[in-house]
């Protein structure tokens, strides 16, 4: 029986890096990233991210060179214009990079 050999980019899967996201909030910040999900309004970002004291963060995930949809788009700047931290990440590097930008604008 021939055996199924993973994809090159499973760990770039949007699954695997919003697992990846889930393991570094919790374990490097002490935050929850709640899965967010609104039948009556799709489009906004996959995740919120909350850490006890500080404002909520939403993040988007995407496949490695995956962009939003034009829905999403929209629903990201609605956020931002409301004065939230929005972040579309697409690798294991941009989830680094926000976990360290979230420490250091917060002092965590």
């Amino acid at each position: 029986m021939a055996r199924k050999v993973l994809s090159r980019n499973a760990k770039e899967s949007e699954k695997s890096l919003e697992s990846y996201l889930c393991e570094q909030v919790k374990v490097k910040l002490d935050g929850l990233p709640l899965k967010y999900y609104n039948p009556n309004a799709t489009g906004y970002p996959d995740r919120i991210i909350i850490i006890n004291g500080l404002p909520d963060i939403w993040v988007e995930m995407k496949s490695k060179g995956k962009n939003p949809t034009d829905l999403q788009h929209a629903r990201i700047e609605r956020l931002r214009g409301l004065g939230r931290m929005v972040k579309v990440c697409r690798s294991r590097e941009d989830i680094d990079s926000l976990i360290k930008e979230i420490k250091k604008k917060y002092g965590i």
